[in-house]
This record gives C-alpha cells, structure tokens and sequence, in this order.
C-alpha cells in the first residue's frame, strides 16, 4: 500500500503553482471516496498481476482487495469484471513498452521517487526529518536505450492531459535523480493510460527541458 507525501504529485496541478494553498491544506489529506478506493484496488491488483509475469487479472474476481493505509480501519474493495477489463488493457499496453526488457533491471513496479529538493528550499534540506520528505510512487518506471519511460494508470472519468502534468514531470525529476549516475537518458517519455479516454496517452520531451 502506497504511503503518502505532504506534497502529494496527484494534486501538484494546485499547490505548484498555488504555494499559498500548501499550509492551507497541510494535515488534512484526501478524504477516501468509493471511487478513490476503486482505483486504488485496481492499481494494486495492476501491479500484483505485472509482478507475477502478466498473469490474469480475471483470477482476482470476487475477491476482497484491501484498500486502506496501514493505519487507517481496514477497509476493502471488492475487485468486479470490469476493473479486471482495466487492468488487462493495462497490462497489455505495458507489456508493449517492456518487451525485451528485464524486470528489476530494465523496468519497475510501483517505483518510489524523491523530488524533495525541487520543492523545498535549498537552505532546508540540510537536517531534513525524514517525515518531511516529498515522494510519490511512479506506476510503471522503464529504461530503453537512453530513454526513461515514467507510466501513470489513472482509473477515474475525466480527461488528464499528459503534456506539462506537473505529477508526472515530478515522477520523472525523482527517477532521473536516482538513474542518472548509472544510465544516461536524453529523453523522457511520460505516458497515461486512461481506459476511460482511449487508452494510452504519451508526451516525449528532452531530458533538459525537465
């Protein structure tokens, strides 16, 4: 289960142009919805079933999937076809983008990415509680040749535009900072994958225009 950053990237569209809105939001978090907790479900099974080698969403039907941080009351989804439809058509977009590559090596689950120095200032890193520390977890983090693939599966209704998507470009500023030292990446292609709207979405941008 993903923990979660004072700074979360799937609401950096508000606060990183709004810095004001920060401290008005600070300890409040997101409320969990049906639809947020659907999501979640589906994002855990998405990863469960790329961890096991593409194996069959559908095997998880009828099945009780927990959705609820570590220390919440524990709290679960029942896991239906049509989140077992999502998750394939994830899958398979995936399995597309890794072809070849290797797991653990090449590509990456559920990848945690730091981008606290891009946030918080210079002259405060140093001492920094670990508490304070700004992350958030990259669906899908691949490497092909010199190009860093950063995937984001978003399950809900409304169009997210990939282009300038200031979580995924956070996304990408952690894992270039952490890859960097040891690949040398010129590119960065960030995709979406959007059931709801068609699919895959993608935006490829040169490395220094993160």
């Amino acid at each position: 289960m993903r923990a979660h950053a004072r700074l979360s990237p799937s609401s950096s569209k508000r606060w990183f142009p709004c810095p004001g809105s920060i401290p008005l939001s600070d300890g409040k978090g997101s409320d969990p919805s049906e639809y947020s907790d659907a999501g979640t479900a589906t994002h855990t099974v998405a990863a469960n079933v790329l961890g096991e080698g593409f194996g069959d969403a559908h095997a998880y039907v009828g099945e009780l999937i927990t959705v609820s941080l570590p220390r919440e009351p524990l709290r679960g989804v029942m896991f239906t076809e049509e989140m077992a439809a999502t998750v394939e058509g994830y899958v398979a977009a995936v399995r597309e983008i890794v072809d070849g590559l290797e797991l653990g090596v090449d590509w990456f689950i559920e990848q945690r990415v730091e981008f606290t120095r891009y946030v918080v200032p210079e002259d405060e890193l140093e001492g920094l509680d670990e508490a304070d520390h700004q992350f958030g977890t990259a669906d899908l983090l691949a490497f092909r040749g010199d190009e860093m693939i950063v995937v984001d599966l978003k399950t809900g209704f409304k169009y997210v535009e990939v282009e300038n998507n200031t979580q995924e470009l956070f996304y990408a500023l952690g894992a270039y900072d952490e890859h960097s030292l040891m690949r040398d990446i010129k590119t960065v292609r960030l995709m979406v994958y959007q059931p709801a709207h068609g699919g895959m979405h993608e935006w490829v941008l040169p490395v220094g225009d993160l």
